[in-house]
């Protein structure tokens, strides 16, 4: 379906228009626990944090990243 295929690709940008808004160390974090899948205490190793500090960060993201999508007319 072609609309499908074009909402597909506005979803993609709106997410990688986020993701460049962010620190280097937070898109780090975002995209080893949301694009590699990789575990908590995985990133809280590389980035010397704590596991729950990982986690705080990753939820406020994910909460900052449904607001960024909502503004932009996504539905969710």
């Amino acid at each position: 379906n072609v609309e499908q295929e074009i909402n597909y690709h506005e979803l993609l940008h709106a997410i990688n228009e986020f993701l460049k808004r962010l620190s280097p160390k937070k898109r780090s974090i975002f995209v080893s626990r949301y694009w590699y899948t990789e575990s908590i205490s995985e990133i809280a190793a590389r980035h010397s944090m704590k596991e729950n500090s990982v986690s705080m960060v990753l939820n406020r993201l994910r909460l900052k990243l449904h607001n960024y999508l909502l503004e932009r007319g996504f539905e969710l």
